[in-house]
């Protein structure tokens, strides 16, 4: 199952505090998946995702708009903590705590459409 067939259902199932989301927070979180989380992840497998993806995605979207990427990074990790709670993941999606342009090796060769490094 992929991100993009995994996350509105999630949503959907999502409580607070016992209750629903609000329409207007389902129709916020579907823009942020859309312009923000599916044009790198949409298509991937919830079990592929890796943390080195994360962070790579994090870092990607890059300091500009650091409330919109705080915002997008903690919706990914709570859907992604949903599928682990369903069974569907080992683990969360979590970016690595590292200084951001730190050169380690990923877990395999995956990166954001558009990016330079891409190949």
């Amino acid at each position: 199952m992929t991100l993009r067939e995994y996350a509105p259902g999630a949503i959907d199932r999502r409580r607070v505090r016992g209750e629903p989301l609000r329409p207007r927070t389902c129709a916020l979180y579907a823009s942020q998946l859309e312009r923000l989380v599916f044009p790198t992840f949409g298509d991937e497998p919830l079990r592929s995702i890796t943390r080195d993806d994360v962070t790579r995605w994090y870092d990607f979207l890059g300091p500009a708009h650091p409330t919109q990427r705080a915002h997008a990074y903690s919706l990914l990790r709570a859907i992604m903590g949903q599928a682990v709670t369903e069974g569907l993941v080992a683990h969360p999606a979590r970016r690595n705590r590292r200084e951001s342009g730190r050169a380690d090796t990923p877990q395999r060769a995956f990166w954001p459409r558009g990016w330079a490094g891409a190949g």
